[in-house]
């Protein structure tokens, strides 16, 4: 990592924890509707209900409620009572949802009626606070200017999370504005949601989808949803801990997610382990190729005959810190022990030279104006002008970080050839870079979002894995890049390493 990395690296971690900003928009969570039920769950069923759902997969939590061995209104009070006692150390929520309950107890009466339920039925999930969701909610990016925002129909994911009988457990905090609002910003704040913390130390908690990542390592529900343009899920993954998925773009519906560029925007799974990943994926496409059925038939143990390219450029390592060098290397270890057939490779530069500000700074103020105007109703801004107008007003406590990037977006003279001409001339670039490297490799490897500029113009899926910890205890993840859609591929490979290496571990939140 060069020195000046090193010293914005060093800065976040000093901004996140010694000079945090406090926020007088913060949103406190209300446990009101809740209180009640949550006085009736005993510190010894509390504790009893540890051992069947702590740290389990999703698969395994179904079997229990299935059996009776909770109920899913248990399950979600279980939760609710892990955000009221965690919450203020991880600050990862910004929102409850106030019928999760109600939800939780229409499950029960359709096991009770002995109905056919999905594999997500009654199961808690967290999204993301610029997921779409039109009743009990607001939808806000963590931004001031949308604290009291109810739009008028569901994302696309958030329909089908809902018509699985998934429990939408509350919304997560971000990096307001998915981490494009100012280039002195920091990873994990929001003027509604505050400072998200790691639960695993004083490290950066990554962005944008902080609360998510957290969330799920912190088992504040059973997984959790974020989205990514460049980076925003691969990232917190990997400094929490936990498996993420960045999508092929169009795997997974991205209307209704406040947006940065919609060419670009995906949401994705983040979850404890692989096979949840796999699971949600499957549940949450309509694409052929992932269907739930086959999530046994995807995670195959035995096959190890992969071919395994890890990302060997200068400019990957740029961004190395202290120790990667050696976690790379005992990754790289790892995999060959495992049976992998590992080997480093090398991309043109010019991959890594690609101009994604000017597509952002187009992209972040048409797709903001179509959202605001198919999704948002009433007295709300309808542009990128009227949201930078409003922080103006109170810009020490709207945006205590600044706008700048908001603000060259809205005030953009980037036209549409422009544009065009360099997303169609970046984006082939990046796409037949990552594809003609996998003609000869099954997938390319690098730490954390170190690859993501490329990955994200090229369209690929990416998922990281947890791949230990630092001397520290900061977590580290690996980054796996396949095919377009090539998720099953990827699962596979990934959940080769993850039963092989089992490098994850719960954070301590005591």
């Amino acid at each position: 990592m060069s020195n000046n990395d090193v010293e914005l690296f060093n800065d976040q971690v000093i901004r996140q924890y010694e000079l945090e900003k406090e926020t007088k928009y913060k949103k406190n969570l209300d446990f009101s509707p809740f209180e009640k039920a949550m006085k009736e769950i005993s510190d010894e069923r509390y504790q009893e209900l540890d051992d069947y759902i702590l740290e389990k997969p999703i698969k395994t939590i179904k079997k229990h409620l299935n059996k009776g061995v909770f109920s899913a209104e248990e399950l979600v009070l279980y939760f609710l009572k892990r955000i009221k006692k965690y919450g203020s150390k991880l600050n990862a929520l910004i929102e409850l949802n106030p019928g999760a309950l109600n939800i939780a107890r229409e499950i029960d009466s359709k096991l009770k009626d002995g109905n056919n339920l999905s594999p997500l039925a009654g199961i808690p999930i967290i999204l993301k606070d610029n997921i779409g969701t039109s009743t009990n909610m607001n939808t806000t990016a963590g931004a001031a200017v949308l604290e009291n925002s109810m739009i008028n129909k569901d994302a696309p994911i958030v329909e089908k999370i809902k018509s699985l009988d998934g429990v939408i457990l509350g919304k997560a905090n971000l990096s307001e504005w998915a981490y494009y609002m100012s280039s002195d910003g920091v990873c994990g704040y929001s003027a509604l949601g505050g400072q998200t913390k790691n639960p695993y130390g004083k490290f950066d908690v990554g962005g944008s989808s902080s609360g998510s990542g957290v969330s799920t390592a912190a088992n504040l529900a059973c997984a959790a949803v974020g989205t990514e343009t460049c980076g925003s899920i691969i990232y917190p993954s990997s400094q929490n801990s936990v498996v993420g998925l960045k999508p092929t773009l169009g795997l997974l519906e991205n209307k209704g997610i406040v947006p940065i560029a919609e060419s670009l925007d995906t949401p994705g799974p983040m979850t404890k382990n692989i096979e949840d990943a796999a699971l949600l994926t499957s549940l949450l496409t309509d694409k052929e190729n992932l269907k739930s059925e086959n999530i046994d038939e995807i995670l195959d143990i035995n096959k190890k005959d992969f071919k395994i390219g890890i990302i060997d450029n200068e400019k990957i390592k740029d961004y190395f810190r202290d120790e990667d060098s050696e976690i790379l290397s005992k990754a790289k270890e790892d995999m060959e022990k495992i049976g992998f057939n590992v080997e480093y490779v090398e991309f043109e530069e010019k991959v890594f030279k690609v101009d994604i500000d000017t597509i952002l700074q187009y992209e972040f103020k048409k797709s903001m104006k179509d959202y605001l105007e198919e999704y948002t109703d009433g007295d709300f801004p309808k542009s990128l002008v009227d949201i930078w107008e409003y922080n103006n007003e109170d810009i020490k406590k709207r945006a205590p970080y600044g706008q700048d990037l908001l603000q060259k977006s809205a005030f953009t003279k980037i036209d549409e050839d422009e544009y065009k001409e360099v997303i169609e001339n970046d984006t082939k670039l990046c796409e037949a870079a990552i594809n003609e490297k996998l003609e000869k490799y099954d997938a390319l490897v690098s730490l954390s979002n170190h690859f993501s500029l490329v990955y994200a113009l090229g369209g690929h899926p990416a998922l990281t894995i947890p791949a230990g910890y630092r001397s520290s205890g900061e977590p580290i993840g690996l980054t796996f890049v396949g095919g377009h859609f090539q998720e099953e591929k990827l699962f596979n490979i990934g959940y080769v390493y993850e039963q092989n290496t089992k490098h994850r571990q719960m954070p301590n939140l005591e």
